[in-house]
């Protein structure tokens, strides 16, 4: 059996505190409302608890990002890590693994664009965030997360993207 969505719905679950409390961003990053923009003010690294979640259902291969005017103005790297089925797993950054088409002048998140990965995982694997939470994290998807090598400016909102 093949599974295979063009444009699937994603949930988006941003995190402070490593999955303690998370903020579910999913209809917000997608229903192209202007007035209901995905806040990533302030986004701390992983050592400090911060990650942004991404799940479906099936797998995909990437995020388009459109910014405001709002960008992330620190210096940052991105890393995009996937579920492997036993340990989360760093996809190798550059043409082989993923692009962070976001990052501009050493900041990601400061200008729009594609966060892709090419080539699926073949070992991708589907999993709960939180075992008896509440949905989309006890939802069992092909999840992703993003972090930041540094914390993100004050004042970071892409807004919502048109589907």
């Amino acid at each position: 059996m093949v599974k295979y969505a063009l444009n699937p719905y994603l949930a988006v679950l941003r995190t402070i505190d490593s999955l303690a409390t998370f903020t579910d961003e999913s209809a917000d990053a997608q229903d192209g409302v202007a007035a209901t923009l995905v806040t990533l003010s302030a986004q701390p690294t992983a050592a400090n608890g911060g990650y942004l979640y991404v799940g479906a259902p099936v797998p995909f291969r990437g995020l388009s990002v459109t910014m405001s005017a709002d960008v992330n103005a620190n210096a940052s790297v991105l890393t995009v890590d996937y579920w492997d089925g036993s340990a989360w797993t760093a996809l190798t950054n550059g043409s082989h693994g993923y692009v962070d088409g976001t990052i501009s002048a050493g900041k990601t998140f400061g200008a729009s664009g594609q966060i892709i990965w090419p080539t699926l995982p073949t070992d991708w694997a589907t999993r709960q965030l939180v075992e008896g939470g509440t949905a989309p994290a006890q939802r069992t998807f092909y999840w992703v997360r993003l972090r930041v090598s540094a914390a993100l400016s004050a004042t970071v909102t892409p807004p919502p993207s048109s589907r």
